[in-house]
């Protein structure tokens, strides 16, 4: 096992122990599966199930049918499917069992227990899936697609999870690098071999490909915000006064009764969030208590906490009350909203005097507004169409950058594109090259963070930390 360096959860990467865990969600279901992976699997597999066909002998990629049984009891625990991988053609690059249960929680804990008394260790979060990065099965960027995968909130999110996972940006990095590395060997024999006619011509190319390699990298880092909107989705603040609409318009969009509506002022409390999906992107929704003074302590501190969401919010819908007309309130929450994204929500237009809402209008000048009704919900469709144009469209397919960038992948591409910076600076200024070769080989050092060539345990813990126990 070629890893890095060794976590501490995840035993003695040098001389790997054998490992089981529970590969489905907890909970009773139609399956659960349990997982063992190392080179005691097959044996161990072997130990428990009673079958026509053995593990150890059976090809790779093949389904045992048979019973899953207690070595010390001979008690039988339940009727199974085996299926068996082979090393190195599996997910970890070890042998790897996977039994398939009825899904009772009882059964899985009884059977995982009677795996421990074989001598297999329970495994800890993402350590399957480290496994298969420490052996070459994938890269860093590929372990973090399958995580990424795993919490998708949507289609989008999966499917550019996904093209991760098949390696599209482990290979755009593997590119650049080999690039750099590659510019940095001609540099170093420019260094050691002096050759007037050739040194200029090698020194062009040179600074040639560190400028391409800082052209690339900022193109990707313009993928971050994309990464965002696909990954987290918008979030959408809905603010205005007591008894506009707020809780309705939220109810409205979500297509379900989540906010309790009535006609008392101050009935929302608390702010309250839900995702719905627009175009296949993930939006939250956060309905907010109606801004106002009071002298009620609780709505007081929701009130804060509606104005604290502000912080957090990409876009506010501020819904105004269309039957009222334009209120001090709402001038108030203008002035809280003033270099905000935010669209209004002109409500009530069922039953609305048209004056009122031309007055409303008027009032809010050169705003993004739309006049809408929570009741019949006219209007609605205009204002998440206008969220899907002028805030979505920034995730929409890239197929020459189909990348899901999180702060890692920016920090480290920010401090590659730094010392790329310095060492074109030196080539300009015709300084040695060892000061040029520094600074290139601390950038193709960064960049192989990236991928997990050059990254160290503390990262690694991090990152696989974060995994669900039977991935």
């Amino acid at each position: 096992m070629k890893a890095p360096g060794a976590l501490d959860s995840y035993g003695d990467p040098r001389n790997p122990d054998t490992i089981c865990g529970l590969a489905t969600p907890l909970g009773p279901g139609g399956i659960g599966v349990i997982r063992l992976s190392g080179t005691e699997a097959l044996i161990v597999a072997e130990r428990v199930f009673h079958g026509k066909h053995q593990p150890t002998t059976s090809q790779s990629h093949r389904i045992l049918h048979g019973v899953f049984f207690d070595p010390g009891s001979a008690e039988d625990v339940d009727e199974v499917l085996l299926s068996i991988f082979k090393a190195p053609h599996s997910y970890t690059g070890e042998d790897i069992a996977e039994f398939s249960f009825h899904g009772s929680p009882t059964i899985l804990a009884r059977a995982l227990s009677i795996l421990r008394t074989q001598g297999l260790r329970l495994a800890g979060p993402g350590e399957f899936t480290f496994r298969a990065f420490c052996n070459g099965r994938i890269d860093l960027t590929q372990a973090e697609a399958v995580a990424e995968l795993i919490a998708a909130k949507s289609e989008k999110a999966a499917a550019a999870a996904y093209r991760q996972l098949n390696g599209s940006l482990k290979d755009l990095i593997g590119r650049l690098r080999s690039g750099l590395i590659e510019a940095l060997a001609w540099l170093e024999m420019s260094a050691d071999f002096v050759e007037e006619d050739l040194e200029f011509k090698r020194v062009e190319e040179i600074s040639g490909k560190f400028a391409e390699i800082i052209g690339q990298l900022a193109k990707l880092r313009e993928s971050c915000q994309r990464s965002k909107l696909i990954r987290d989705g918008l979030t959408v603040t809905i603010i205005g006064a007591p008894n506009v609409g707020k809780s309705s318009i939220f109810n409205c969009l979500l297509a379900r009764e989540r906010s309790i509506v009535t006609t008392q002022p101050g009935t929302t409390r608390d702010t309250i969030d839900e995702y719905i999906n627009l175009s296949g992107y993930p939006v939250r929704l956060i309905d907010t208590a109606g801004i106002r003074h009071t002298d009620d302590m609780v709505e007081t501190i929701g009130i804060d906490r509606t104005i604290g969401s502000l912080t957090d919010s990409d876009v506010v819908f501020w819904v105004i009350d269309g039957a009222e007309g334009f209120s001090e309130g709402d001038e108030s929450i203008r002035r809280l909203l003033r270099g905000q994204p935010a669209a209004a929500l002109i409500n009530k237009s069922d039953i609305a005097d048209p004056e009122k809402i031309r007055d409303c209008r008027a009032k809010l000048g050169q705003a993004r507004i739309f006049t809408v009704s929570a009741k019949t919900g006219s209007g609605l469709a205009a204002a998440t169409r206008w969220l899907i144009d002028n805030y979505l469209e920034l995730a929409g397919d890239r197929p020459e950058f189909p990348f899901i960038i999180n702060q890692r992948h920016l920090a480290a591409i920010d401090q590659a594109t730094e010392h790329l910076r310095l060492a074109g600076e030196a080539i300009a200024r015709g300084e040695s090259f060892e000061f040029v070769a520094f600074d290139g080989r601390k950038a193709a050092d960064i960049l192989g963070e990236i991928t997990g060539e050059t990254t160290p345990d503390d990262i690694l813990n991090k990152i696989f930390g974060d995994f669900c126990i039977g991935k």
